[in-house]
């Protein structure tokens, strides 16, 4: 073999050596760049993923529901379904739900339950039932947009409490039917939504126990009615009308820019301790702006304020600059031919057909 020929030959090994080499670089390269994308990926697999909750399905009831179904059973829509957590549920107007009657204490299942116009709950179960509506994020758990709050007719001396938080955004009714102990509220209270107590018997109270409840809207004690509020701050800042045969006590020193009209010349409050309102009209008499001790109240308005009390009633002056609007009372209305009472009987054309805790009404003077 000549040396050129063997030159060649050189030549061409080492260039295929060196084409070889150059190969196992690259697939080294890819080697190396394959895992790293296998790490990387693992490391992003393992990295913590922020996961954004779905929104609350609204969920409605239009039947009237008997005493064997309750808020448990499957009445939501749509789909028929139960109440879970993480949804909302409303009960539209005309319709009645109850809450399961056997345990002690019932939490309501969902986020919020809305009482609309003319809807109810009813309250039922023994050994003085804890009804709560905790609510979610600060919410409120029950919602009385014009719907009422009533318990079943008992033969049983017993106490239903209502647990949790309650907006009031509408006016609405809690009724209180004969042969109960009341109704006792721990639940705070908030919104600008007007409540009307009706009851059987002055011996069934709702007891407002809550404390520094952010609430603002008036109240209304319905004839036979008893409104007692128990916890400093448990009524709020609104206006309170009492009617001719219904009872108003307050056990803390209310100081409150409402205002306090006792409407008749029985409609009574129980005094034992120093209140304050904006203004103060009783059986038809505005009092002028000066602190009332309870003698004098009883020996102008015998009528009006129970016997054994004391304390006294302040209304203090305002400047011409700061009077405050006239108080109202809300009104109601009866149409015993073409009312129902599923309407929210706040005007003439939703009247109720019979006047609250008198379904045997006819309109009719016997």
């Amino acid at each position: 073999m000549n040396a050129a020929r063997f030159g060649v030959m050189k030549n061409n090994q080492d260039n295929a050596s060196h084409e070889a080499g150059r190969n196992n670089d690259t697939m080294k390269c890819y080697q190396d760049f394959s895992v790293r994308r296998l790490v990387s990926i693992a490391i992003l697999l393992a990295l913590p993923v922020p996961i954004t909750a779905s929104w609350a399905d609204n969920f409605t009831t239009s039947v009237q529901v008997n005493a064997t179904q309750t808020w448990n059973d499957a009445i939501w829509e749509p789909g028929f379904v139960t109440a879970t957590s993480g949804n909302t549920y409303e009960v539209l107007g005309g319709s009645v739900i109850w809450n399961p009657p056997l345990g002690f204490l019932e939490t309501f299942p969902g986020d919020s339950l809305t009482l609309d116009p003319g809807s109810k709950l009813i309250v039922t179960g023994l050994g003085n039932k804890i009804l709560s509506f905790p609510g979610v994020d600060g919410n409120p758990g029950l919602i009385l947009n014009g719907g009422w709050l009533r318990t079943v007719q008992e033969t049983s001396n017993q106490v239903y409490r209502i647990a949790g938080s309650i907006s009031v955004t509408s006016r609405s009714v809690i009724q209180n039917l004969p042969g109960i102990g009341g109704i006792t509220i721990t639940a705070q209270l908030s919104g600008s939504g007007g409540l009307m107590l009706l009851s059987g018997s002055l011996s069934n109270l709702l007891s407002i126990v809550s404390t520094n409840n952010p609430y603002s809207g008036p109240w209304t004690v319905s004839h036979r009615s008893y409104l007692r509020a128990v916890g400093v701050g448990s009524l709020g800042t609104g206006n309170i009308a009492v009617v001719d045969g219904a009872v108003f006590e307050v056990d803390y020193d209310i100081q409150t820019p409402g205002a306090l009209r006792l409407l008749g010349n029985n409609s009574l409050m129980v005094l034992h301790q120093n209140c304050q309102f904006s203004a103060v009209t009783i059986n038809g008499v505005t009092l002028a702006p000066g602190t009332y001790t309870y003698n004098n109240l009883l020996a102008q308005f015998p009528g009006n304020f129970a016997v054994g009390g004391s304390g006294s009633i302040t209304v203090p002056a305002v400047s011409s600059a700061s009077v405050p609007p006239p108080v109202t009372s809300p009104g109601y209305y009866v149409d015993y031919v073409g009312g129902s009472d599923s309407n929210v009987g706040t005007n003439p054309a939703s009247a109720w057909q019979h006047c609250p805790g008198d379904p045997a009404a006819t309109g009719v003077a016997g």
